[in-house]
């Protein structure tokens, strides 16, 4: 076999006969995110998982249409964010890693969920809109859409951004290869991981929120998949306190958010009410969740100031669903502002 650490015509070629071989049949598709991981688990090396990879969107393919997104796209460029903020864990196919994470796919399903398997990623069309709806409390209707889901949102796109960070995870952390994820406990624990690991891919770049996944576990699943049989994932209570634990861990217990989304702040109430100062209820909440992940990274780069919060957030919100200005302002050279 090629070497394709160090031949980059191999990786090449190795591409045209994963194509080749996309008709063998692959794994089983149930809606799950880390089931492509549970159904072809142990991988021996980097060539074979490409390839499974590639025969779950093969499999996604026969079901809906997936289209690889395009360089420089608005989806292309979120991914594009966290893979350089984290080259030690993730990386595109650029001639010098024996594995890499593809452009991401986008399926066209009215589901919302994403997978992750070998260098493929593949997010539905659904999920991208829930990021633009995740403020909590709210009646979910997908014919409206709560803010854009572009660059000049940088909640949602945190929100998006959290769902990549968390397959990325799964890539990171050789799930595809890990065959204890073929059991309950086992895949219950690799999603622990995953969330773990995609927070500290988020709280890698200023302007994403390592809080963003916190409001995607705002429901009551329990994690059971009627597919397989058996529980997959921690239910969705465990997962949002799981959030709120790491909250607290990671600013040294400086800084935690309750049930209702109030921030506390070395031990008092942010700004008095522990929301930010947005008459829009639910988008209060939700705004509040994302600065709390941004304040515990400060902390944790030893660049935290509240002052500069409490004084500039007064008058620095913007209306029509923008974000606020101290969210944007977060990192100033290397500032919290």
């Amino acid at each position: 076999m090629l070497d394709i650490k160090k031949n980059h015509l191999g990786k090449r070629i190795l591409s045209l006969a994963i194509m080749a071989c996309m008709a063998v049949p692959g794994v089983t598709v149930v809606e799950d995110f880390c089931a492509p991981v549970i159904a072809e688990a142990g991988h021996r090396n980097a060539d074979e998982e490409r390839l499974s990879g590639q025969r779950m969107l093969e499999e996604h393919r026969q079901h809906h249409i997936v289209d690889r997104v395009k360089k420089n796209s608005y989806e292309y460029n979120v991914q594009k964010t966290l893979i350089e903020a984290n080259p030690d864990k993730v990386n595109f196919d650029d001639g010098k890693h024996e594995r890499w994470i593809d452009p991401l796919y986008i399926e066209y399903n009215n589901t919302g969920n994403a997978w992750s398997n070998g260098s493929v990623v593949i997010i539905t069309s659904e999920e991208l809109h829930l990021c633009s709806f995740r403020p909590p409390d709210e009646e979910y209707d997908r014919r409206y859409t709560k803010r854009k889901l572009d660059e000049s949102n940088i909640n949602s796109t945190s929100d998006f951004a959290s769902v990549l960070a968390h397959e990325f995870a799964h890539f990171a952390n050789n799930d595809s290869r890990n065959k204890a994820t073929a059991s309950s406990k086992g895949s219950i624990e690799c999603e622990y991981r995953a969330d773990e690991t995609g927070r500290q891919f988020m709280a890698n770049v200023p302007e994403y929120s390592m809080m963003s996944g916190i409001l995607h576990y705002a429901s009551a699943w329990n994690g059971y998949d009627k597919n397989l049989g058996y529980q997959t994932h921690p239910s969705d209570p465990d997962r949002f306190h799981a959030f709120l634990d790491a909250l607290k861990k990671s600013s040294n217990g400086r800084v935690s958010l309750d049930r209702e989304y109030r921030l506390t702040v070395d031990g008092k109430l942010f700004m008095g009410t522990g929301y930010m100062p947005i008459s829009d209820e639910a988008d209060k909440q939700a705004r509040t969740v994302y600065l709390a992940g941004q304040i515990a990274t400060c902390i944790q780069k030893g660049i935290w100031n509240r002052d500069y919060i409490a004084h500039r957030a007064e008058n620095k919100i913007f209306a029509d669903g923008r974000p606020d200005k101290v969210v944007l302002a977060m990192w100033d050279n290397s500032q919290c502002v």
